[in-house]
């Protein structure tokens, strides 16, 4: 019987990582026969988390900058993950909000739910590379605003079933308004001209 009781991560002076383990080794009373310490190099293995991090932070800061939000579906449970951006582009604080499929469905406006899930199946089935839609989702404030969602299938199971599915969230509701003002002045033109 062995347990471990101690487990660190220390920097040797020559820049090598290492993880410490220590373990008590029983008797078959359950009495500690002695202290087993254990030391294995990890010096690759921390790198290239340390390399992972840095690229998570980068990719974080180009969404944010473009003002994107990111959502991360788990198919079969109907869990969503979404990143902070995405709460505060809907006006909620982040958690809020359950992350399941069936409160995003509950959040698109009424006419836009049917045509977007129709669309994601057409994306599941393959139809499409992408999921690339414009749909309206109601605000905090119960207000609604005009959102682009692009995502893709990045995971099947063994049957073809999809799995998981990646995506960002952009808020065009500025260039919704200017298209539909745009619409406005070229109807109102014809009018006074026709």
């Amino acid at each position: 019987q062995t347990r471990t009781v101690q487990n660190g991560t220390y920097r040797s002076p020559d820049g090598k990582h290492w993880l410490l383990r220590s373990a008590p080794v029983f008797d078959a009373h359950g009495s500690v026969t002695q202290i087993v310490h254990m030391q294995f190099e990890v010096t690759e293995l921390m790198q290239a988390k340390q390399a992972l991090e840095a690229s998570e932070e980068r990719w974080k800061f180009a969404l944010e900058g473009a003002q994107e939000a990111v959502w991360d579906c788990d198919v079969p449970s109907g869990r969503l993950q979404y990143s902070p951006m995405w709460f505060t582009m809907l006006g909620y604080a982040e958690g809020e909000l359950e992350q399941t499929v069936t409160q995003w469905e509950s959040l698109l406006h009424p006419d836009d739910r049917v045509p977007a899930q129709n669309m994601l199946l057409a994306h599941f089935r393959g139809e499409t590379d992408f999921y690339d839609f414009e749909y309206r989702m109601r605000c905090r404030d119960g207000s609604y605003k005009w959102i682009h969602s692009r995502g893709r299938l990045m995971e099947k199971s063994d049957d073809g079933e999809p799995v998981r599915v990646i995506g960002t969230h952009y808020d065009m509701s500025e260039r919704k308004a200017a298209q539909e003002q745009i619409l406005a002045n070229e109807a109102f033109l014809e009018n006074l001209l026709g």
